[in-house]
């Protein structure tokens, strides 16, 4: 009984005779032959065969021996994600587990590239840090026949957005908030978008905003990094109110 993937039958001839000498036709059972005394035989494709051996020695004197021989189908590993990229933020990764055999049961033996290892059919997964990873899958038939299929996959990096403000409560009639990008990514770039809370957006990595009325405002800002991973943060900011001047009088004509 062997495995078909790399298997070899050797077949070893102890066929005896007292006296005279023996010639041999083997019958491989897939309509394949030998004449020779210790032949090995490859089978093309896996199923019960019977190997039989017939021997005929000079006087004309023949025996035959018939034996069994066995060829387990191979395991065929394979699987696909959902989606072999994802952002370390909202990552998901959903295993659909392909493997198959045409006969018998199979084991699954996971693998991670950080460690992690699993027996299920289909495990689940979170990754803490970005990065490129891969995932290796054996398939073990329960006549211990393997098939080994690895996969790569990468947890791209998402930004962390962060920021600066000059002054956080500014007169409406002298305002002119100064927004300093703070952020940072593992690896990879990104570009930032602001909020001002007030109708307005921007799209640089820092800015300026002059608010045309006063109010409490949150100023949002979203990062969205060249692989599409987004995270935001958002600060309040208050604008005073333009305070007016008047001047009252008791008497404006009086004598010096």
């Amino acid at each position: 009984t062997q495995c078909f993937r790399d298997h070899e039958i050797v077949l070893n001839n102890l066929s005896q005779i007292n006296s005279g000498s023996l010639t041999y036709s083997w019958d491989f059972g897939d309509n394949q032959n030998s004449n020779q005394n210790n032949p090995s035989h490859n089978y093309q494709s896996f199923g019960n065969y019977t190997v039989e051996l017939s021997v005929s020695s000079n006087f004309n004197c023949f025996d035959t021996l018939e034996k069994n021989v066995e060829i387990y189908p191979m395991p065929s590993a394979n699987f696909e994600f959902n989606d072999s990229t994802q952002c370390i933020n909202i990552q998901n990764f959903i295993i659909d587990n392909q493997s198959n055999i045409a006969s018998g049961t199979l084991e699954q033996n996971w693998l991670l590239s950080n460690g992690f290892n699993s027996n299920l059919f289909e495990p689940q997964f979170i990754f803490n840090q970005s990065g490129n990873y891969w995932i290796r899958l054996i398939e073990n038939s329960n006549f211990n026949c393997k098939d080994t299929v690895i996969k790569t996959f990468e947890v791209y990096p998402k930004p962390y957005p962060d920021f600066s403000i000059n002054d956080e409560t500014q007169c409406l009639n002298i305002n002119q908030f100064v927004f300093q990008d703070q952020g940072n990514i593992d690896y990879g770039t990104y570009q930032n978008i602001w909020d001002f809370g007030d109708g307005s957006i921007a799209q640089s990595i820092n800015t300026q905003h002059i608010y045309s009325f006063d109010g409490s405002f949150t100023v949002k800002l979203l990062s969205i990094s060249n692989n599409n991973c987004t995270d935001s943060i958002s600060y309040p900011i208050i604008v005073y109110p333009r305070t007016t001047g008047d001047l009252l009088i008791n008497d404006s004509n009086q004598c010096i």
